[in-house]
C-alpha cells in the first residue's frame, strides 16, 4: 500500500494543483522526482476514471500517481480530435494511458496500440481489457524494415527507449540493457492491426518518428487520417538529424496535403487554452519551432478551430 505521505502527495495534485499542462517537467525537477515506493507495480484511477496497472518508480508511472494522468496536452488534444467510432493507431503507446483515455471517453473508438518492450506490453494488454474487442495490442517495433532490432532499455523512464537499429543489433542484444524486438513496417502493421482503415494516429517513438513517418507516407495517402500527433526533436521543416531519412517529416506531411502544428508543453502553455497551445508552425521563427517536441499534421481541408469543437458543431470541421 502507498504510504499516507504518497497519498497526501497524490491527493494534492490531483485534486488541488492549479496548472492544466507541464506538471510531469515540474515534478521531475523537484524532490518529487525522486519519490520511492515500495510497490513494483501499483493500480491507480486517473482523472478520467481509468483504472491502470502502472510502474510507480518508472517517469511515467509517478507522473500518473501523483497527477492523476499523463500528457495530458497531447491526450486532451486526441480526445478532442476524435468523433464516435474512428480508428486510432497508437505507436509507442507504453502502458496505454493515452490508449484507454480515449476508449473511455469517446464512444465506438477503437485503438490498436502498438509497444515493443515485452513488460511494458502485458501492462498494456490488462489495461486496454476492459474496452474487450474495441481494443488491439501489438508487441513490436514500427519501422521502415521488417524483421528485427533491439531496443535500448531506459531503467529510470520507460518511456525514453529507443529502437536500436540493425547495425547495432549483435552488440546490443548481448547487453541487459537492451532487448530483442520485432520490426514491423507500416503495411505490417495495418494488416495485422484488422482496421480497415486510420482516423488518428499517434506517433511516440523517441527519435524514430522521422524513419515511421517516412515509412508510413503511402499509408497516410490512401487512408487520409484526419490527425497525426507526433514527437519530433528539432524543426520538423528544417534540417533532418544524422541518420533521419532526408527529408524532413514536415515537408513530407505538407506535401501529402497536412498543416503543421507546434503544441505548446510545460510553463509555455499551462495557463493557456488547449486552442492557444497549439500554434501553426509556420507562424513560429526556426528557433522557436526548433524548441517544441510535440506536434499535429491536421489535414488540410479542416481547420482547427472547427476540428476541435466539431461535437458543437455536428460537421466534419472541413472548410467550405
Amino acid at each position: 500500500m502507498p504510504s499516507l505521505h504518497h497519498k497526501a502527495l497524490r491527493y494534492a495534485f490531483t485534486r488541488l494543483y492549479p496548472l492544466p499542462r507541464g506538471e510531469g517537467r515540474i515534478i521531475e525537477r523537484t524532490p518529487l522526482g525522486r519519490l520511492r515506493f515500495p510497490e513494483q507495480t501499483m493500480q491507480v484511477t486517473t482523472r478520467d476514471g481509468v483504472v491502470l496497472e502502472i510502474l510507480p518508480n518508472d517517469y511515467i508511472g509517478r507522473i500518473i500517481y501523483l497527477t492523476g494522468r499523463f500528457d495530458p496536452a497531447v491526450t486532451e488534444l486526441l480526445v478532442r480530435l476524435a468523433r464516435p467510432g474512428d480508428r486510432l493507431l497508437d505507436i509507442g503507446a507504453n502502458i496505454g494511458s493515452v490508449s484507454a483515455t480515449l476508449l473511455r471517453r469517446v464512444p465506438g473508438t477503437r485503438v490498436v496500440a502498438v509497444e515493443p518492450v515485452a513488460r511494458l506490453f502485458r501492462m498494456l494488454t490488462r489495461n486496454l481489457a476492459p474496452y474487450g474487442d474495441r481494443a488491439g495490442a501489438i508487441c513490436a517495433a514500427v519501422s521502415d524494415r521488417r524483421g528485427t532490432g533491439a531496443m535500448r532499455l531506459d531503467g529510470r523512464n520507460s518511456g525514453a527507449s529507443s529502437l536500436v537499429q540493425a547495425g547495432g543489433m549483435h552488440g546490443a542484444a548481448a547487453d541487459g540493457d537492451h532487448e530483442v524486438v520485432a520490426m514491423l513496417t507500416p503495411d505490417d502493421l495495418l494488416a495485422a492491426s484488422g482496421l480497415d482503415g486510420v482516423d488518428l494516429i499517434k506517433i511516440d517513438v523517441e527519435g524514430h518518428e522521422a524513419t515511421i513517418l517516412a515509412a508510413m507516407m503511402p499509408l497516410i495517402r490512401a487512408h487520409r487520417p484526419r490527425a497525426i500527433l507526433f514527437e519530433h526533436r528539432g524543426d520538423p521543416q528544417g534540417a533532418p538529424a544524422s541518420g533521419a531519412p532526408a527529408e524532413a517529416p514536415g515537408s513530407r506531411l505538407a506535401a501529402a496535403g497536412y498543416r503543421l502544428y507546434g503544441i505548446r508543453r510545460g510553463m509555455a502553455g499551462a495557463f493557456t487554452s488547449l486552442a492557444r497551445a497549439v500554434v501553426p508552425l509556420s507562424s513560429l521563427p526556426a528557433r522557436q519551432r526548433a524548441r517544441l517536441t510535440d506536434h499535429l499534421a491536421l489535414r488540410a481541408d479542416l481547420t482547427l478551430e472547427r476540428a476541435l469543437g466539431h461535437a458543437r458543431d455536428g460537421d466534419d470541421g472541413a472548410e467550405t
